[in-house]
């Protein structure tokens, strides 16, 4: 099938499923340049990850790459390095937690959209079975191409629906997975700062509370 014949398929699909196929189309089209967005980010977050350890001895040296959330709470460890240990805690604790929700800023988005994916389908379902009874009450049984029209709108609307849908909710719940395993490197990362710049003798440990720990959305 060339292009062109692909083209001309898919507008005849689109054209026949009425106007709530351009609402199914377009919310396709948001969730997925999220999926996109938020695979591109986790991932390249995930590729240039380094430990704690050589974070430290290497920061500052010309060409040293790390993740970009390593950077910015390297940077936000560094200006807090003067402050009394409580504040730093909480400085980096609020860090941690800004980081974390831009890990998971899009998976909620990506869930809700595949879940009115249906919902739109179902709309198109009931407006394509209204078209064939008005069709029937005003010529009867006998309009044979009013009849298929009404129902290949709910038929098509209702398989778009479900066609979007289903794999917008299985990526959404496994970018979630990702954002939250994430989001539990980042917490460690921030406990290995703060014990590095707590260790000094009479110093209280800087430990993470379990209230600091970032939680996955819907918990």
């Amino acid at each position: 099938m060339g292009v062109g014949s692909l083209l001309a398929h898919s507008g005849s699909y689109l054209a026949r499923g009425g106007w709530i196929m351009v609402l199914i189309l377009g919310l396709s089209l948001w969730m997925w340049l999220l999926i996109g967005r938020q695979w591109y980010l986790l991932r390249r977050n995930s590729a240039l990850e380094k430990g704690v350890g050589e974070c430290l001895r290497r920061a500052g040296e010309p060409g040293f790459t790390a993740a970009p959330w390593q950077l910015q709470l390297l940077e936000a460890a560094g200006a807090a390095r003067g402050l009394r240990v409580r504040m730093r805690k909480r400085y980096l604790e609020a860090q941690t937690a800004s980081v974390s929700l831009s890990f998971q800023r899009h998976t909620g988005t990506i869930l809700m959209l595949a879940g009115a994916a249906p919902l739109l389908g179902l709309l198109g379902t009931v407006t394509g079975m209204i078209d064939t009874f008005d069709i029937i009450a005003v010529h009867g049984t006998g309009n044979a191409r009013g009849l298929a029209s009404g129902i290949s709108v709910a038929l098509i609307t209702t398989q778009a629906g479900l066609v979007t849908s289903v794999p917008g909710l299985a990526l959404g719940l496994f970018l979630r997975r990702r954002a939250a395993r994430a989001s539990e490197r980042v917490v460690r990362f921030t406990h290995g700062l703060m014990l590095e710049g707590c260790d000094g003798p009479g110093q209280e440990p800087c430990t993470l509370p379990e209230t600091a720990k970032p939680r996955e959305e819907g918990a």
